[in-house]
């Protein structure tokens, strides 16, 4: 029997409504599993899912300093506000239709970056939030594919790069740290050119040059290379590696060495929140490395306008 009049009215009513709202919450999560894809919107996931398979970039036990110590209590108090970032172990995976943010127990991902941040939650047996990596060959352009041609590993390099990337951004890798880095991904690359490894990771030629070197050399340069070294004094170091020490004799004016600068003293100051300010005086003044600050795009500009007015009130004149 046909509906009409008021009731039927008022049913069709509803059932348009519902479909509508039906419609509507499909769209919320299309557009949630999409953003999961794009690596937008980050997932909570057990750290236990979680493999490290590229390694650190860092040179020494950073798990028991006093920055990872800081960053285990900023993390404790305020939760994590960085997600990290991985990729999932079977390139097919894809998020589930009908709860793009749940993840099944056996699904496995691969470390990119924020490996510190994960540790930290696995100190406090809390979950870790992840931002989801998953066109590889997509984000890496023409060095897939030459790494698919030759047999390499396309995952690898992207793990690579991704570590180098977050860590340049963040300034957290020292001069003999960032030129193993640079020198284990053009490791990977050994058809591309010097000069487009260096386009790709923004570093000057020449780093890629040396950064090779001292990859290659890794063990002599950690034996030789005191932990404060300088990007110049590993350019002097780097073309004596891997010659036996014979190399030694070519550096210039070591047969007449200047006389020694004083060595840099520094110290460090930590923030409430678990940032801190490591400072440096040296001859000239003094260096400012800051770690574990964010300042948000939008308060850049304010941030560098208080930054000058604080130094310029300690100017030399």
């Amino acid at each position: 029997m046909p509906l009409g009049g008021q009731w039927g009215g008022a049913i069709k009513g509803q059932i348009a409504v519902t479909r509508r709202e039906l419609d509507a919450a499909r769209e919320r999560l299309t557009a949630v599993r999409e953003g999961v894809m794009r690596g937008v919107i980050a997932l909570e996931l057990d750290t236990d899912t979680i493999i490290d398979a590229v390694g650190t970039d860092r040179v020494g036990d950073w798990s028991d300093d006093a920055d990872f110590d800081a960053l285990v209590r900023n993390i404790r108090e305020r939760g994590q506000t960085q997600p990290i970032r991985v990729r999932p172990e079977d390139p097919a995976w894809r998020p589930a239709e009908e709860d793009p943010l749940a993840v099944e127990d056996a699904t496995r991902f691969v470390l990119q970056s924020g490996r510190r941040r994960l540790a930290a939650c696995r100190k406090l047996g809390l979950p870790v939030r992840a931002l989801i990596a998953t066109d590889i060959s997509r984000a890496l352009g023409q060095a897939a594919a030459e790494l698919k041609a030759t047999g390499r590993s396309v995952e690898a390099l992207a793990d690579l790069e991704e570590r180098f990337a977050e860590n340049t951004m963040r300034q957290a890798l020292s001069p003999v740290e960032q030129l193993l880095s640079v020198g284990e991904i053009a490791s990977l690359l050994p058809d591309m050119s010097q000069r487009a490894i260096a386009s790709r990771l923004n570093v000057p030629q020449a780093t890629v040059s040396i950064g090779l070197t001292c990859f290659h050399n890794r063990e002599e340069l950690l034996q030789r290379a005191p932990t404060d070294a300088t990007h110049r004094d590993l350019r002097i170091l780097a073309p004596t590696l891997g010659q036996g020490g014979q190399g030694a004799r070519d550096i210039p004016d070591e047969a007449h060495p200047k006389p020694a600068r004083p060595r840099a003293t520094g110290r460090k100051l930590h923030l409430p929140r678990g940032g801190s300010v490591a400072v440096k005086e040296t001859a000239r003044g003094m260096t400012l490395a800051v770690r574990n600050i964010h300042v948000p795009e939008q308060n850049r500009a304010e941030f560098e306008r208080d930054l000058l007015a604080l130094l310029g009130r300690y100017e030399r004149e």
